[in-house]
């Protein structure tokens, strides 16, 4: 058989099994003649690369099929009642991850798409779902982790916001019904905020009665609950 060469003795030992299923190995020809190590560290490179490669392309394809599943469902008008919601992971739900911003896919902005999705695995932390309609969904979102703690103009009508409040988030304009959230206006920025009915805009200088109050759905903090004044200027 002959003496096996510098090439064929690498492919035996070192990361034999990822060559196996088939990454393919670019030997720049400086190397072909190169020391051992130096041969052994390009080729360990290589591999990462191609492996890397393959990943995301078996993420791309993913996304693809999900997308395509999605799509059928919107345009056959699919009662989402009536079957399972698909569960949607970081990779696909996102177009863009880094270490302090997340930028979720604009295909996924659509109630007639979302409506058939769980989001129960999403990790909205540093997320920015500004502009974003996310109603009726189960995403498990945590207001004070959301990149710029932004909710402006986002919809998250029905999503279980209970226990949270508004303090210290841009909340401009996000309609919150349903939500069971609490707010203390005068840490908050709520300029044309929604609470309850959708015809209900709150203008930057109104001061809320008691009664107002009840009808937006509003809880007041029962150390302040009879002064409405003070917690509820705008």
């Amino acid at each position: 058989m002959g003496i096996p060469s510098l090439l064929e003795k690498m492919a035996a030992t070192i990361n034999g099994q990822d060559i196996a299923y088939g990454y393919k190995i670019e030997v720049p020809e400086e190397l072909s003649t190169s020391t051992e190590n130096a041969f052994r560290e390009h080729l360990a490179e290589e591999i990462e690369e191609s492996k890397e490669n393959k990943k995301n392309e078996n993420i791309k394809n993913i996304a693809n099929s999900i997308k395509t599943i999605l799509q059928k469902l919107k345009e056959n008008d699919t009662d989402p009642t009536r079957i399972p919601k698909i569960k949607i992971r970081n990779l696909v739900f996102y177009s863009y991850i880094s270490d302090d911003k997340k930028e979720i896919d604009p295909f996924f902005n659509d109630p007639d798409i979302i409506k058939y999705c769980d989001l129960s695995l999403i990790d909205f932390t540093n997320a920015n779902i500004e502009g974003f309609d996310l109603s009726d969904t189960n995403a498990n979102i945590i207001l004070d982790k959301l990149y710029n703690k932004s909710i402006k103009n986002t919809k998250l009508r029905n999503v279980n916001l209970m226990r949270q409040d508004l303090d210290g988030i841009l909340a401009d304009g996000a309609d919150l019904r349903g939500t069971n959230i609490f707010v203390s206006i005068e840490k908050t920025s709520i300029i044309g905020t929604v609470f309850s009915k959708s015809t209900t805009s709150m203008l930057e200088t109104k001061i809320l009665t008691e009664g107002e109050v009840q009808e937006l759905g509003i809880q007041v903090e029962k150390e302040e609950a009879e002064n409405f004044e003070s917690v509820l200027r705008l």
